[in-house]
């Protein structure tokens, strides 16, 4: 098996369809704020398969049996650097908590505190719940965050440093606040290598045109992603053996994303793993998970659960083994915001337009407490790092349920 990196640079503007019909009375069509897993995995396999076929047939169903065992874990986007390797940013987390007040910003944690005997919900599972440190109107963070940002988040003492207040109205400038970055040596004006707000959207009117003429209520207008010049989308990628040879004799090939069959630029970059080698020296990510300790997953990508929020690894006392590992763990509480609707097209029998699932969105944090080890190898949180939790492995391989892992703490207040 081969293992690296893929990017994707689109040449115009991208647009993914966010699934609502477009003709007829609709005359706007619009995009997402971010492509989902099955834009970037069916925009890998399709390439693939294009490759291998070498001017044959290309989807017949033995190939596309074997396009669906490559592992495809994306998107994230890459920002390219002088050094020529990408720097990359993944989706803002939504266990941060920030909150206008004056002129400046409070930043804090969504930290999970247990419930009192005098306390119950309508969630009889759970025994605790993640709560802001504030009950001022929350604003959004930046929609994307560097590695080293996540990681600082993951091992930051979240409940000693309570709520901090910047003296500035920038979300950006006060999350780097928060996190240090200005007493490591940051910079004021190199903020942006850890915040980002993503690709801007870009709006288009176009005019129908019927024999040559401009057709009587014609007009309609699109919407896609610009991305900046240094912008691109990352995927992780694993080819199995029949096809790891594809990319041997080119690196840049042309390819297509998205709808309206855009163009882009796919660049093929070989790799051995998709985390930075120094983060082994990391004792918070390189310390393995032992009975008792807690543990924190962050979705990357959004994840379709069987039971809706809760994944069907986890038994009715809210108990099971993560996906991968041996490792028996209880989910305590989580911060999961409103689903995200996930459809697609299948170019396998039978064709056509796939159902829609309701996800768990990207950035959604999950507690839990570390039952039992895995007794056949420790679990770092570096070994959970850019794997999946979905239920179903095809799910895995297309690229949903992607994590973040590190630790936690518990609040010291009671509910």
């Amino acid at each position: 098996m081969r293992t690296g990196w893929i990017l994707f640079e689109p040449f115009d503007r991208l647009v993914v369809r966010d699934g609502r019909p477009f003709g007829g009375e609709n005359r706007t069509l619009r995009t997402l704020s971010w492509p989902l897993p099955p834009t970037t995995a069916g925009a890998v396999r399709t390439l693939v398969g294009s490759l291998m076929a070498r001017g044959g047939p290309a989807f017949t169903d033995d190939h596309i049996e074997l396009l669906k065992q490559i592992s495809v874990q994306g998107p994230m986007l890459a920002v390219m650097r002088e050094s020529g390797f990408p720097n990359l940013f993944v989706p803002a987390r939504r266990d941060v908590w920030m909150a206008r007040t004056g002129d400046g910003i409070k930043v804090g944690a969504m930290i999970p505190k247990r419930m009192g005997s005098g306390a119950g919900t309508d969630l009889s599972q759970l025994s605790a719940f993640a709560c802001p440190p504030g009950a001022d109107k929350p604003i959004s963070p930046p929609a994307f965050w560097s590695l080293e940002a996540y990681v600082r988040w993951m091992t930051f003492d979240h409940v000693q440093s309570n709520v901090f207040e910047a003296s500035t109205a920038d979300p950006a400038s006060a999350l780097a606040s928060y996190l240090g970055f200005e007493t490591a040596g940051q910079a004021s004006g190199e903020r942006s290598l850890h915040f980002r707000s993503g690709p801007a959207v870009e709006w288009r009117t176009h005019v129908q045109m019927e024999g040559g003429q401009r057709k009587t209520g014609g007009l309609f207008s699109t919407s896609g992603l610009r991305f900046q010049h240094d912008e691109r989308i990352a995927c992780w990628i694993e080819l199995p053996d029949e096809v790891g040879d594809v990319f041997q004799s080119r690196s840049d090939v042309p390819g297509h994303l998205g709808g309206e069959r855009g163009l882009a630029r796919v660049t093929w970059r070989e790799a051995r793993q998709p985390v930075p080698g120094e983060w082994s020296s990391s004792s918070a990510l390189a310390e393995p998970y032992r009975s008792g300790d807690l543990l924190r997953l962050v979705f990357l990508t959004p994840c379709p659960f069987a039971r809706g929020w809760l994944p069907n690894w986890l038994d009715d006392r809210l108990e099971g083994e993560l996906p991968g590992t041996h490792l028996r763990v209880r989910l305590e509480t989580a911060v999961v915001p409103r689903f995200v609707p996930v459809s697609g097209w299948s170019l396998a029998e039978p064709r056509g337009p796939k159902p829609m699932r309701k996800c768990v969105p990207a950035g959604s944090v999950y507690f839990f407490t570390v039952l039992n080890e895995d007794a056949y190898r420790p679990i770092r949180p570096l070994d959970l790092w850019w794997s999946s939790v979905a239920d179903d492995p095809q799910d895995a391989r297309d690229g949903f349920g992607v994590v973040a892992a590190g630790r936690w703490a518990w609040g010291e207040d009671v509910l």
